[in-house]
């Protein structure tokens, strides 16, 4: 019972930090752009500095990019947008050409390993967050609706206008020292109506960091009464399991040319294929190190070493370790290459021997010039004193994108064989970001997989976007296919916007008995518009499934409907109902599931999000914002408190 006092009494202490009348110090950061080059916060403030942060699977976000361009073109004397793309390693690609297509004024940062989203508290994307000369967070602003662009284009034309007042104010307001403390508290209750379910449970993360000069400190205290995994099966919890634990505590050090971290951290080289340690709270993922890493940047060149644990996924009271070095270069202006060296030991407990030894090798290229963008990269990867037959595998990935006025053409292709590794997040070249097949061995992707993509996608102006966007899968001996095919059609009319999408995609699997054959088809409608001048969103999809089972034809439908309204400032509703029926049932048999959810902020810095009823889970984007939810029945609360 003491830690419930403790987080309580952390939560009442972050609300008392949020009602005070300082500002916020934004801390600074450095990333790099499409081409390669490197920017600072600190060195673009000289203006207003709005920062945007958007992932490519984020409809609201994509929403909201025009009219951040827009921003940028009206206010360039006086402000900076950067918008930060927070999307995996491996769909970095395809952000950078969706940026490049539709010729965006703003400045496109990607931070794949998102640290700049813990560094600013954000949740989940869009966040938008509007800083002053002198380094001061002045006006946030969470998700995106149709019409909050005017409220950020006040903000921004408000403080333009005090101009060197803002910026003597702003300085005033900085503590002594240059020290400053800022976090995230965030606490859940959740009541679940499932039959077998504990029903109660209530869960915390208070995280905070202290920054002095460039030296930063944090830690992050989690708490769970009792310890809850949404995709865990009801019959695994336990009342008994109450869990707390300091999850992170780092220290860094963040100079003009170098980073220094020691603690937990997430990173990557590449595209993802060698390595990619992050941590992804929706999908209750964790898979940090813990350890040291060391970056160099220069003008032309930049270095990475990293040195770090993790516990064993079998065996957790063992730990494995891993060891790398990545570098990339500037060689002449068109040409970027990159490699990577990375030694991963894992405890197999096998009968002569302990632990394994994994040893990976990295080279990549990318090629910028006029028209023509082509990246490629080829790993290759050696196991000694495995417990399995195959030793060595390799994995080979390359993207080309060809910009002929409003058009844009995209090929990719992957060639991956024995490169399964717990760390390694291989390019799926589909929409569907899936493997060639559900079950057995070639559900890892990096079994047998080989496979071709091709987009074409259309902007002829401003407010429309065509995109056609088809591929193939199959492994190298012929036991498994698999197609993909995506369209989506975007219209921004004057007072509403249209998007029509259509996804498909067909698997076969000859090496099983029980599932040989499924193909999904998903039509989607999206409309948003303004009534009585409050944003509102209307969502139409049907799912249909069929699939082989035993040499018999089956299927079902899972009809969905969304709407969404904004109702009091930024106070927001969402309903969203879905059923799930066989295709030999008639609809008023089918399971229903309707759920309701509103968010409201409620101080400053503090906002709450209600969520009562069922659904069935994936990625949803309501009232704004976008995640992934698992399957869920009952009431959920969580409460968030930025300080």
């Amino acid at each position: 019972m003491r830690y419930f006092y403790i987080i309580m009494i952390l939560i009442l202490l972050c609300g008392t930090l949020s009602a005070g009348e300082q500002l916020q110090q934004a801390p600074d950061f450095e990333l790099t752009d499409a081409e390669g080059n490197t920017v600072r916060l600190s060195e673009v403030n000289d203006k207003l500095v709005l920062i945007d942060f958007w992932a490519s699977w984020c409809t609201p976000c994509k929403k909201a990019l025009p009219h951040l361009s827009r921003f940028q073109e009206d206010y360039a004397e006086d402000l900076v947008v950067l918008a930060i793309n927070i999307d995996k390693p491996r769909q970095k690609e395809k952000a950078k050409a969706f940026l490049k297509s539709n010729d965006y004024a703003f400045t496109g940062l990607f931070d794949p390993e998102q640290v700049t989203m813990n560094l600013f508290n954000v949740v989940n994307p869009p966040r938008t967050i509007l800083i002053t000369p002198g380094m001061n967070i002045v006006y946030t602003h969470d998700g995106y609706k149709r019409g909050d662009e005017v409220e950020i284009e006040e903000q921004i034309q408000h403080f333009i206008a005090m101009g060197k007042e803002v910026k003597s104010s702003s300085a005033a307001s900085v503590s002594e020292g240059n020290f400053f403390i800022g976090g995230i508290n965030k606490m859940t209750y959740i009541y679940r109506t499932v039959e077998d379910s504990l029903h109660h449970y209530i869960d915390n993360d208070f995280s905070f960091a202290a920054t002095y000069n460039k030296f930063r400190f944090g830690m992050t205290f989690k708490a769970e009464f009792p310890e809850y995994n949404k995709f865990a099966p009801d019959e695994n919890l336990s009342s008994a399991n109450i869990y707390h634990e300091w999850v992170e505590r780092f220290g860094e050090y963040n100079g003009e040319n170098i980073y220094l971290r020691a603690g937990n951290y997430e990173t990557v080289f590449g595209s993802g294929m060698v390595i990619h340690a992050y941590d992804n709270t929706d999908m209750n993922e964790d898979e940090r190190l813990e350890g040291v890493q060391l970056r160099l940047n220069y003008e032309n060149y930049a270095i990475q070493g990293i040195y770090g644990s993790l516990p064993n996924e079998v065996s957790p009271e063992k730990d494995d370790i891993v060891v790398g070095a990545d570098f990339s270069a500037h060689i002449i202006k068109p040409v970027t290459i990159g490699g990577s060296a990375l030694s991963y030991r894992s405890y197999i407990n096998g009968e002569d021997y302990e632990y394994n030894q994994r040893d990976v090798f990295d080279g990549r290229m990318l090629f910028t010039a006029g028209i023509l963008e082509l990246s490629t990269e080829y790993a290759w990867s050696t196991k000694y004193r495995d417990i399995t037959e195959t030793l060595d595998g390799s994995a080979l990935y390359g993207n080309l994108n060809i910009y002929l006025g409003k058009f844009r053409i995209t090929a990719a292709y992957k060639d991956y064989e024995n490169f399964n590794a717990r760390l390694a997040e291989l390019p799926t070249v589909n929409h569907c970001e899936e493997p060639v097949a559900e079950y057995g061995a070639w559900s890892e992707p990096g079994y047998d997989e080989e496979g071709l993509q091709g987009i074409l996608s259309w902007t002829p102006d401003e407010k429309t976007e065509l995109e056609l966007n088809y591929s193939e899968g199959w492994a190298e001996n012929g036991e498994v296919d698999q197609s993909d095919f995506f369209g989506s059609l975007k219209h921004n009319f004057d007072n509403w916007s249209l998007n029509l999408e259509y996804t498909q995609m067909e698997r076969m699997d000859y090496s099983e008995v029980e599932y040989r054959w499924d193909k999904k088809m998903t039509p989607h409608i999206e409309a948003d518009l303004l009534i009585n001048g409050k944003p509102a969103l209307v969502k139409l999809e049907w799912n249909k499934q069929q699939y082989d089972s035993y040499g018999s034809e089956h299927g079902y439908f899972e009809p969905l409907a969304q709407a969404d309204y904004g109702f009091y400032k930024n106070y927001s509703f969402s309903v969203q109902t879905s059923l799930h029926y066989n295709d030999d049932e008639k609809i008023i048999k089918a399971e229903s599931k309707i759920g309701f959810e509103i968010f409201a902020p409620i101080w400053e810095h503090t906002d709450i999000r209600l969520f009562a009823g069922s659904e069935k889970g994936g990625k949803v984007c309501r009232n704004g914002v976008c995640n992934y939810q698992a399957p869920f029945d009952g009431i959920r609360l969580q409460v968030t408190t930025r300080f």
